[in-house]
């Protein structure tokens, strides 16, 4: 969008929205008026938040948040890990058989075919990234053995071409 089209689009919604709604043309491709933009966030959250919360210093659409000593800060990111039911356990069922439990390989399964190869060849591809292979294999699983999932039995072969 040119520039003097992007300030022509400004206009007209600044002409629906009324002048108690600030509008802002940005790019997130230049940067263009996302400093504005954040400065008047930022400026907004302040306002609706100054009941018992120091402010923060705005300038040029960054802020830097006012801290006391010994104030601890808080991390700038979160970490999410899946919890303990999303997961997937492998157990020997017999010298050459293996069951492999948890829900969301169980659903995996659930959606393809055995009998189709180029399923099959898709669902080992996804086994092998979430990780079940290599805990098989850390069980001393080998090409051929028997694999139940779901109440579903059939022979795995990895090391085999698709």
């Amino acid at each position: 969008m040119t520039p003097e089209r992007a300030g022509e689009a400004a206009a007209e919604w600044q002409e629906r929205l009324g002048p108690e709604v600030p509008v802002f043309v940005t790019s997130s491709a230049t940067s263009e008026g996302l400093p504005l933009l954040a400065g008047e966030l930022l400026r907004r959250v302040s306002l609706v938040g100054a009941e018992g919360v120091e402010g923060s210093d705005v300038t040029m659409g960054t802020a830097e948040p006012r801290s006391t000593p010994g104030e601890e800060e808080l991390a700038e990111h979160m970490v999410f890990r899946p919890t303990a039911g999303s997961g997937f356990r492998v157990e020997r069922s017999g010298p050459s058989a293996f069951v492999v439990r948890g829900r969301g390989i169980e659903r995996l399964l659930a959606r393809y075919e055995i009998d189709n190869e180029d399923a099959m060849a898709y669902v080992e591809e996804r086994l092998r990234r979430i990780g079940v292979l290599g805990a098989l294999e850390a069980e001393g699983f080998e090409p051929g053995d028997e694999l139940e999932v779901g109440g579903v039995t059939f022979e795995l072969d990895p090391g085999a071409p698709a």
